[in-house]
């Protein structure tokens, strides 16, 4: 067996592709006092118009944040709502509807209501840091950095897998439903579980 040889940076450099410049209004310094973990980008959030667009970012400072977008202005971006959950950071956000699930540092998910922009519940799910969320058909679906995936439903685990519950093996990503059939996929190295439910004709 031979050591490959190191690329050269000719061969490190990407070809083709497009180079992106943001205008300096549309940069928020220090929208978080942390790293930003987690953006989601929805409609029709606050306005109830469904062309107006809001963009969610969870930090590790603790805080939710609800930005709108305004499309007349080239989607400047202006803070319109900050959620508190202490100071654990935020590392997964999910949205059913009205409903912001988020999953923090040592396994709490917390979940908001945006209507009133206040937490109405706080799911004890996991032991370690939940990195990935995802919801479908009333089931919300959690992956924690010690390697498990749960399904709850309200605040309770109804199903959970587990990857030799090895810290080195994270639950790197989870998908829900697609085109209408409930396909989710955990990654939990070297374990993928994928469960799929077709739509009954």
């Amino acid at each position: 067996m031979c050591t490959p040889r190191p690329l050269t940076a000719s061969e490190l450099e990407a070809e083709g592709g497009q180079v992106l410049e943001i205008d300096k209004e549309n940069i928020v310094q220090y929208a978080h006092y942390g790293y930003v973990y987690c953006m989601l980008l929805t409609k029709g959030l606050n306005s109830g118009r469904s062309d107006d667009e809001t963009l969610i970012s969870g930090g590790g400072d603790g805080t939710i944040k609800l930005w709108s977008l305004d499309k007349d202005s080239g989607g400047s971006i202006k803070k319109a709502v900050t959620l508190e959950n202490g100071d654990d950071s935020i590392l997964a956000i999910v949205l059913d509807g009205k409903l912001l699930y988020s999953g923090r540092l040592e396994g709490d998910i917390n979940v908001w209501d945006l209507d009133t922009h206040q937490m109405i519940r706080r799911i004890r799910a996991h032991t370690a840091d939940v990195l990935t969320l995802a919801v479908s058909r009333g089931l919300l679906f959690s992956g924690s950095a010690n390697g498990f995936a749960k399904v709850c439903i309200n605040r309770d685990v109804v199903f959970r897998a587990s990857s030799n519950n090895l810290p080195s093996n994270l639950t790197r990503g989870m998908n829900a439903l697609l085109d209408g059939k409930l396909m989710i996929s955990l990654f939990l190295p070297p374990l993928s579980l994928i469960m799929t439910t077709k739509k009954s004709m």
